[in-house]
């Protein structure tokens, strides 16, 4: 096998060296050709350019002698056919910029060893990566072994006019090492359910998913979150990073989120706890950080206001059974505040939000402004509230925000 890549190596470069004076006569059609996967050599050999194609067929032959190329290499549920004919196009068109300009040998020595990877490694470094509109920090954040908030170094999706929409700077990535197996296309047929990489790669972006949730409740500000995309740090098999909002996106989207380092810790403490409850089980502290989450992503104050009291219960009435309003008004305020007048606001406030998603609920009138009030006040008592009880359940006191009983009769 080293025999094979110091062979490809040298027809990989006498290929691009080739190129060199050719590459930049070339029209940005062209050069879109030069990596199209399947016609790019039958398009580009219909031209008048003076591309040296015995060296093109000197390359693909040598490939050929790879046992991987022409075969379904899939990692998880995905899979890609990579073909010998496409590799010397596609590894041009990454090896020089946009005006024709050949990149550093840095860059090109990168890219020969992911090719040298692609062929001879059993594994592949993949990546579940979501943009974050809106969204600022101080400093890139490791918020657990395989997550991290990072600088995005794609081009950012949302494009914008005078910064008047925030684009997504920053990027939040799981990631995790997975086998990659080669098989012939007739044959591509294997168990994705009982696929150990496949219930890896599930959890990258379960991983992501929590992350955004957890970033929710950490301070007022908010941000939208791109779609998740998996990439690969092979480019033989990434089609390139593409995220999208998962709301529509406007200046008025945006009450700028600010990531200071001084929240890092609270951060990883954070989802530490829900990843650790998550594996445990069902749980009613998830439920409601998943429905305040949710909440955010509504087109109206009536549906916005449902998602959170419906937070409240999941998280004040996990075992109550009567005198719903009462007890959720009473265990709320009973966990948010020590003195009795912080207490009795926030009854209030919990109270009438009850109220009012129950006349919303039954079709009863209700005034727009009355609903807008209490989902501000919902969702600035909830996020206080699903933080806190991460909080606690993380210090190990996780009976004290399920036994809602013995916190009322502690207070009295």
């Amino acid at each position: 096998m080293a025999d094979l890549w110091i062979r490809v190596e040298v027809f990989a470069r006498q290929w691009l060296e080739s190129l060199l004076p050719i590459v930049p006569e070339m029209t940005s059609h062209q050069r879109l050709f030069l990596g199209a996967v399947t016609l790019g050599p039958h398009l580009l050999r219909n031209t008048n350019l003076s591309i040296d194609w015995a060296v093109f067929d000197h390359f693909v032959g040598v490939l050929r002698e790879s046992p991987r190329f022409g075969q379904v290499a899939y990692y998880g549920t995905v899979g890609s056919t990579v073909r010998a004919e496409d590799i010397p196009g596609r590894l041009a068109q990454k090896s020089f910029d946009s005006q024709g300009a050949q990149v550093s040998e840095e860059t090109i020595s990168n890219l020969l060893h992911q090719l040298r990877s692609f062929m001879e490694d059993d594994e592949v470094k993949v990546t579940v990566r979501s943009e974050l509109f809106g969204f600022w920090a101080d400093a890139p954040v490791q918020i657990a072994d395989n997550l991290a908030i990072v600088l995005n170094t794609a081009e950012p999706t949302l494009m914008t006019l005078m910064m008047a929409i925030p684009q997504g700077r920053y990027c939040l990535e799981a990631n995790a090492t997975v086998n990659l197996r080669f098989q012939p296309e007739r044959d591509f047929l294997f168990d994705a359910v009982n696929n150990e990489d496949t219930r890896l790669i599930s959890g990258l972006y379960s991983d992501v998913a929590l992350a955004c949730q957890i970033l929710s409740i950490l301070d007022e500000g908010s941000f939208t979150p791109g779609s998740p995309d998996l990439v690969f740090d092979n480019w033989l098999l990434s089609s390139g990073f593409q995220s999208r909002p998962l709301r529509p996106v406007y200046p008025t989207s945006f009450d700028r989120f600010d990531l200071k380092l001084s929240h890092a810790d609270l951060l990883k403490t954070l989802f530490s706890t829900a990843r650790k409850l998550r594996e445990d089980g069902p749980n009613h502290v998830l439920v409601a950080l998943n429905r305040f989450y949710l909440a955010q992503f509504r087109g109206s104050f009536d549906d916005r206001l449902l998602d959170l009291v419906i937070a409240a219960e999941a998280m004040f009435l996990n075992d109550a059974n009567g005198e719903l309003s009462y007890r959720l008004a009473t265990r709320g305020a009973l966990f948010l505040a020590d003195k009795s007048e912080e207490r009795t606001a926030i009854f209030r406030k919990l109270r009438k939000a009850y109220e009012r998603r129950n006349a919303i609920v039954h079709g009863s009138r209700i005034q727009s402004l009355e609903v807008a009030e209490s989902v501000e006040d919902m969702e600035a008592t909830m996020r206080v509230a699903v933080r806190k009880a991460l909080v606690t359940i993380g210090a190990g006191h996780q009976s004290a925000v399920s036994n809602w009983d013995d916190l009322a009769f502690l207070s009295i």
